[in-house]
């Protein structure tokens, strides 16, 4: 079976026999035109480079280097351990509510009782869409 295509390009209508897979825009005049002729070549422009208008002043990189030495002492000795306090810090407090265990309810009914101290409130995926939910502490 044989379908009729109209070419994007020169606007004439060709037949080809029906084949899966996208239809061609073009005719195969128009494709094996554009495949004999090599693609335009591009204009080389002028280019002129402009000054700015105002002036800036640099510090000499040795006096800055002192500078930020001092400065960034205290932050070049970064360990695991502080990266991981600064994301999950802990709460003194609850520490010392929970030293001798702890007993936790989730809102869906869910019980944990923990026989160590915690520095954060305990977490339960009781929802559908798994988000988190934070639990209340039953055994004050």
């Amino acid at each position: 079976m044989k379908e009729k295509l109209t070419c994007t390009q020169c606007g004439k209508g060709w037949r080809r026999e029906k084949t899966r897979g996208r239809k061609p825009h073009q005719c195969p005049k128009c494709v094996k035109s554009q495949q004999q002729t090599p693609p335009p070549q591009k204009q080389i422009v002028q280019t002129q480079q402009i000054t700015p208008k105002r002036k800036i002043k640099a510090k000499p990189l040795a006096a800055q280097a002192n500078t930020n030495a001092s400065h960034n002492e205290d932050e070049q000795e970064i360990s695991v351990g502080k990266i991981y306090h600064y994301y999950h810090p802990t709460d003194d407090k609850l520490r010392e509510e929970t030293k001798g265990g702890s007993k936790w309810k989730c809102r869906c009914g869910y019980t944990l009782e923990i026989k160590f101290s915690v520095t954060a409130t305990p977490t339960h995926k009781c929802t559908d869409n798994s988000k988190s939910v934070p639990m209340t502490r039953i055994d004050k």
